[in-house]
């Protein structure tokens, strides 16, 4: 009896309460399960997507620089370019642009000349239109590093280019002019400004 006594008096709800905190109790675990769950569905759904991205990036990027190097050849009448990972296999460690001109050694961008970083970013530009080609190009005086032998060889170029889109080129080149269909200028005439249009033939008259 005294070991009753101190016991105190008995909760005649304690078996109601004790059900309802396990009952609540069964709920968190059950809400646990269930975000653990969805957390490996979430992170296996990524880890799909990460795998699709770097499939598409690898396969862009086969494209992208054997197009590249197609193009530098036909501009260069030789030679070999094409793209690569800074870090081999890692897809943020940047872009590298590399380019062996005929005769000469293997070199990144920034170790051409002027007039070969300006064809080189011309056969980049025309490269990615592999992958994804645009209505129309806007290419704004980019052959002005180029010589007259390089200037050819880009219009040739850029011409064939056209039969698949519209080439648009700012230049004051005449070998660019001189292969265009067709030809804007601005001209002063009485103090004014006026566009002059020329139709081209195929020997470049007008």
């Amino acid at each position: 009896e005294r070991r009753l006594a101190e016991l105190g008096p008995v909760n005649l709800r304690a078996i109601q309460e004790y059900e309802a905190f396990l009952t609540e109790f069964q709920a968190f675990k059950e809400r646990v399960r269930t975000l653990e769950r969805e957390k490996e569905e979430i992170e296996q759904f990524i880890g799909e997507l990460e795998q699709k991205k770097r499939e598409k990036f690898f396969a862009t990027l086969e494209t992208v620089s054997g197009e590249l190097n197609r193009l530098f050849q036909r501009l260069f009448g030789g030679g070999e370019a094409g793209l690569k990972l800074a870090e081999a296999g890692n897809i943020d460690s940047g872009l590298l642009v590399f380019a062996r001109p005929p005769g000469k050694e293997p070199r990144l961008l920034d170790a051409l000349s002027g007039g070969e970083k300006t064809l080189v970013a011309i056969a980049f530009v025309l490269a990615l239109a592999a992958g994804r080609p645009a209505p129309f190009y806007l290419l704004d005086e980019v052959d002005a590093a180029l010589d007259r032998a390089n200037s050819e060889r880009l219009a040739r170029l850029l011409k064939e280019f056209a039969r698949e889109a519209q080439v648009i080129v700012i230049s004051h080149n005449e070998e660019l002019i001189r292969h265009a269909d067709r030809v804007y200028g601005v001209t002063m005439r009485g103090g004014a400004s006026e566009v002059v249009a020329m139709e081209l033939v195929a020997d470049g008259n007008r």
